[in-house]
């Protein structure tokens, strides 16, 4: 009889209130994506101020590779163009905005960290060495990611804008093949009518 007493007292005392922020609490990753041979993962996490990108090696007991931009500079989106390089659209907060905008530049990297490659943007000539800005990929232009070519992983499709022609409303967009160490672009063909297309 004592030990029932004892049990539904415990039963009914009061229990904690839930705190708020838990509500509130966004998760840490999203966007997983899994590489072609399904070894790695890969994983957007949020470090307090920006967007980053966590690769893990499937069934290694050894910490993820962690990669970042640097202060200001987010992952917006990110694909495989092989089994071990990742490719990333950058974004950026512009203004008040609370969430980061695409800032249309393509950044390519290993899943071991090596090769960090800026492939496309207005960023991409006279930076200084050391930084992970590259060299001759400069293009006053605004970039994404159309698809990955399994039978090509050394290249990916993407289109681009030139700014120029968005200031003066004449944008056209313009699909490319590009090197995904290089930045070479070739086999570039404009669209036919201007303004925005979206590429299937």
């Amino acid at each position: 009889v004592l030990l029932y007493l004892v049990a539904a007292a415990a039963d009914a005392a009061p229990t904690a209130p839930v705190p708020l922020i838990d509500f509130a609490r966004t998760d840490t990753y999203d966007s997983p994506s899994l590489s072609p041979d399904g070894k790695y993962l890969a994983l957007r996490f949020f470090n307090g101020q920006d967007y980053d990108i966590s690769i893990v090696e499937l069934g290694a007991r050894q910490k993820p590779f962690r990669f970042a931009m640097g202060a200001g500079a987010s992952v917006h989106e990110y694909a495989w163009a092989r089994p071990t390089r990742l490719l990333c659209s950058l974004a950026a907060h512009l203004g008040a905005d609370a969430a980061p905008s695409p800032t249309g530049e393509i950044y390519a990297i290993d899943v071991d960290g090596k090769r960090g490659n800026y492939l496309f943007g207005f960023r991409g000539e006279g930076v200084k060495t050391g930084t992970r800005i590259g060299r001759n990929t400069r293009e006053n232009a605004y970039g994404e990611l159309i698809r990955t070519l399994p039978d090509d992983p050394d290249h990916v499709l993407i289109a681009y804008y030139n700014w120029d022609a968005l200031i003066k409303d004449r944008e056209v967009a313009i699909a490319a093949r590009i090197h995904t160490v290089s930045g070479k672009r070739d086999q570039e063909v404009s669209a036919p009518i201007p303004g925005r297309v979206w590429f299937t």
